[in-house]
């Protein structure tokens, strides 16, 4: 079993679209940068003056995980589902159709393959997605003044109960980032666990990578249907749920829910999976 896991990691980030998507994210992220540091720089000196003091040109209200206003996060958080299949989603629909998979099972059973392409594909996913998102706000702090938001001073949509652990961004937020950069991880890992929901039901390999980009998006339409219908206006979209600067209120709890949900649908799938294969 550990060799397996061993050699599906190995896989995993020693691929072609395992760098394509690293590039494209930090692409982003540095677009972001960018365009983060062309604002401190206009604004730093006014900001300075102005009633908010430096709050609007912090670290905390302007890197990539929160600002949800320049041309590279909002780019990122579009398409951060298809940037999290793009590593490693699409292996287990290559196994089966190059055959590959007949070869492996000849040295471990079909639960053990199924376990390490199951922890291989999270695992690369939130890689990609979590790792631009880090960078970005490691270097942001090189560039923005980390003074501590005041929730005084409404400059995000992070309100108290119904943002994603609110009171910890207001008295530590570092570790509120830090946090959300974990996050970014989970999200990442279960958006790329769909493509092994798909895998045996598409005929070509960019779709099996778009699947989780096309089934968020479809969500992120039907989600708010269903908010106005019931008058519940918490934020359900996983493509927005991804995000700080989400418009409708993320509380804690919903953020774990979701995370949670999807990961153990994709479980139970692969599971399914395993066990009729076994059973066959």
């Amino acid at each position: 079993m550990g060799r397996c896991i061993r050699v599906e990691m190995w896989k995993a980030f020693h691929n072609k679209m395992m760098c394509y998507a690293l590039l494209i994210g930090c692409i982003l992220a540095t677009a972001d940068l960018v365009q983060t540091a062309l604002t401190v720089s206009d604004l730093g000196a006014s900001y300075a003056h102005s009633p908010g003091g430096y709050d609007g040109c912090g670290l905390f209200v302007n890197w990539i995980g929160i600002n949800g206003v320049t041309v590279g996060s909002v780019i990122f958080y579009a398409v951060w589902p298809f940037l999290a299949a793009m590593p490693y989603g699409w292996s287990l629909y290559e196994d089966h159709k190059s055959h590959m998979v007949n070869n492996i099972l000849t040295r471990v059973p079909y639960s053990q393959y199924l376990t390490a392409k199951m922890l291989a594909v999270f695992i690369s996913g939130g890689a990609a997605i979590a790792f631009p998102v880090t960078a970005n706000l490691l270097l942001s702090a090189m560039i923005c003044p980390a003074c501590i938001p005041r929730v005084t001073v409404p400059i995000t949509g992070i309100c108290s109960g119904t943002a994603f652990l609110a009171q910890l961004y207001y008295t530590r937020p570092w570790l509120h980032a830090i946090i959300w950069c974990v996050i970014e991880f989970l999200w990442g890992g279960v958006a790329a666990s769909v493509c092994l929901i798909v895998a045996n039901k598409v005929k070509h390999r960019f779709f099996v990578i778009v699947a989780p980009l096309i089934l968020f998006l479809l969500l992120d339409f039907i989600t708010p249907l269903f908010a106005d219908a019931i008058n519940w206006y918490i934020e359900l979209s996983p493509l927005r749920l991804c995000n700080l600067a989400s418009t409708n209120p993320s509380p804690t709890w919903i953020v774990i829910l979701e995370i949670i949900l999807w990961a153990a649908i994709s479980v139970l799938a692969v599971l399914y999976r395993g066990n009729k294969h076994e059973i066959l």
